[in-house]
């Protein structure tokens, strides 16, 4: 199960939670223990967050060509349904595609909604779709598509947004299930 990537304000809810918690549970007397131990509570808990995520980095050279100045990651979810491809997946599907080929179609939308909807600034979660051929299709249904004259490939809602230093690509997220 991936966990996603917390807005800010989330962040920032879980920030005060922990201080009230340090806060009640420390000495009172010595306020610099106190705030030493809720900054490195908020870093803990911060690492915790990312770590949880389950981020999968983007080669630092893909990420420049595509025009990202900050590191890029994907979280797993994301990267497990939209750039993770094999062999396997070809034949099941019989669909030619690369990981390669999938990861920079990811990472290019992502990057010209970056420059189309905020001047190239991730300073908003960014929206953006990718079509994307779903590695759980079968050659039969691959078959069905193709007679009916529709396209393999799926569209799917993503979004790019900035946590602290990187930009994540994850999925969309509003609340409502499609």
């Amino acid at each position: 199960m991936a966990v996603r990537i917390l807005p800010d304000e989330t962040e920032h809810d879980l920030a005060v939670g922990l201080d009230q918690r340090v806060a009640a549970a420390l000495d009172h007397e010595n306020a610099f223990s106190a705030w030493h131990a809720i900054s490195t509570i908020r870093a803990r808990a911060l690492g915790a967050v990312l770590i949880a995520a389950d981020l999968v980095p983007v080669d630092a050279a893909v990420a420049r060509e595509a025009g990202f100045l900050l590191p890029l990651a994907l979280t797993r979810a994301a990267y497990e349904d939209c750039v993770a491809w094999t062999d396997d997946d070809s034949d099941r599907t019989g669909a030619l595609q690369d990981e390669a080929g999938r990861l920079w179609d990811v990472v290019g939308m992502a990057a010209q909604a970056a420059r189309g909807q905020s001047q190239g600034r991730i300073d908003r979660p960014l929206p953006f779709r990718v079509y994307r051929v779903a590695r759980t299709l079968d050659r039969g249904e691959a078959a069905e598509r193709a007679w009916a004259g529709e396209l393999l490939a799926d569209l799917v809602q993503l979004v790019v947004r900035r946590v602290r230093h990187t930009a994540v690509i994850d999925f969309a997220w509003d609340g409502t299930v499609a």
